[in-house]
């Protein structure tokens, strides 16, 4: 062991241990021992007293960049000689509440083009030219021609096992990933890994899934002004192409149409019981009305996005009448929806077939939403259930179309 001594700018004397006369031992004891007392305005006085100066963030302009110092060594006392930036682009790394509120709350990324202009002070299509040539991850996108060659790069994609293994052995492969990864993720994966936290740490996945929602931009930024995290959020969700003209301006009309159809074609289909009950109601309350729209069926029910919690909302029967009255009915099965008829002590033991880890209590709420958003649009709503009888159901949706 070796021991030194540095003198800072306020006189202080500390005795440095190093385990070896290297300097760049040396350099990182003094680093670990001056950590310990000195805050960023330490440091800079600390700087400016040696007649050093450290680059600030390009973005903040504030805060210090990531830093490495240059010593002299001589007669057992340390002199901090140069201080240099060894990155290529000069930025802090969310240290300042300005660099936090652009990252929202994480490092920019840094193949953003907008990321790179700032912190590298050039134009953000020098930036994307500069991503391109520098960047070369199988992640990267802009490295590939087209989106097919992007996703066949990806070990998660089913063509990449494919070509690797072959058609059966690779489809087997890809199912037997797809498996993994969703048990991993689900609440019996947790518990399973974590034992008796598994559930807590589930709620802390799902919580950190759920980083668009206006909530989670509250509880990510304690005891800030509403105003401000309201707009905070706005400038988010629009920057990620939330909206369709944003989407379509980012991507492409094609782009569009393709990313809505595969959402439509991975979701469930809708059951033949309440199509069949609906093709009843048109002949019987419809037929001699003059409705404006009616909607329902797989790629035709009418969608209401909840703009707040960032989900979307499809209803099973719409309906728009001349006299401007819009009316919603939900066909729920008490095996995929949270039957309220279940006794408080029994609703642990209810289980969705598609989903066992969702809770009785998760599926109610799922659906209290669903009606509410329903009515923030102006839409009346009602609830039938399948353990109601057929003329029940028809008699109870006639009555709510003709106003009764």
């Amino acid at each position: 062991m070796e021991t030194y001594k540095h003198i800072d700018h306020l006189g202080v004397t500390r005795t440095i241990v190093a385990k070896s006369s290297n300097v760049k031992i040396i350099e990182c004891a003094l680093r670990k021992k001056l950590n310990k007392n000195l805050q960023y305005e330490d440091w800079c006085n600390l700087f400016k007293h040696a007649n050093l100066t450290v680059s600030t963030c390009n973005i903040c302009k504030k805060a210090h960049v990531p830093f490495q110092f240059v010593i002299d060594v001589k007669e057992g006392f340390i002199k901090i000689s140069d201080v240099v930036t060894p990155r290529q682009y000069r930025y802090c790394y969310g240290k300042s509440s300005q660099c936090r509120e652009m990252g929202r709350g994480r490092k920019m990324n840094p193949n953003s083009a907008r990321f790179i202009s700032l912190v590298m002070e050039i134009s953000e299509e020098d930036a994307k030219s500069w991503i391109r040539n520098n960047n070369k991850s199988a992640f990267y996108r802009e490295n590939f021609s087209s989106n097919e060659q992007y996703r066949a790069s990806q070990t998660r994609d089913l063509e990449w096992h494919k070509a690797r293994y072959g058609e059966t052995a690779g489809c087997e492969r890809y199912e037997k990933l797809i498996k993994k990864q969703n048990h991993s993720r689900s609440l019996a994966g947790y518990v399973e890994k974590y034992g008796d936290s598994g559930k807590e740490a589930y709620a802390s996945y799902c919580k950190s899934k759920d980083s668009m929602s206006l909530d989670s931009f509250r509880s990510r930024n304690p005891g800030s002004d509403e105003q401000f995290l309201i707009e905070m959020w706005r400038r988010r969700a629009k920057s990620v192409g939330l909206t369709k003209s944003v989407f379509v301006e980012k991507h492409g009309i094609e782009e569009y149409l393709a990313c809505l159809s595969s959402r439509r074609a991975g979701r469930t289909k809708v059951s033949k019981w309440s199509l069949g009950l609906i093709d009843n109601l048109l002949r019987n309350y419809l037929d001699g009305m003059q409705a404006l729209e009616i909607r329902y069926g797989l790629g035709n029910e009418i969608c209401i996005h909840d703009v707040e919690n960032r989900r979307s909302y499809y209803y099973d029967f719409y309906i728009k009448l001349q006299s401007g009255r819009k009316l919603v009915v939900e066909f729920n099965g008490s095996t995929f929806h949270a039957d309220p008829r279940i006794e408080p002590c029994k609703r642990h033991e209810w289980k969705n077939p598609f989903n066992p880890d969702l809770t009785w209590e998760a599926a109610f709420e799922y659906d209290k939403r669903k009606l509410e958003i329903a009515k923030m649009a102006k839409i009346e709503t009602l609830v039938v259930w399948d353990y109601e009888s057929e003329d029940q159901i028809i008699k109870k949706v006639g009555d709510f179309i003709l106003g009764k």
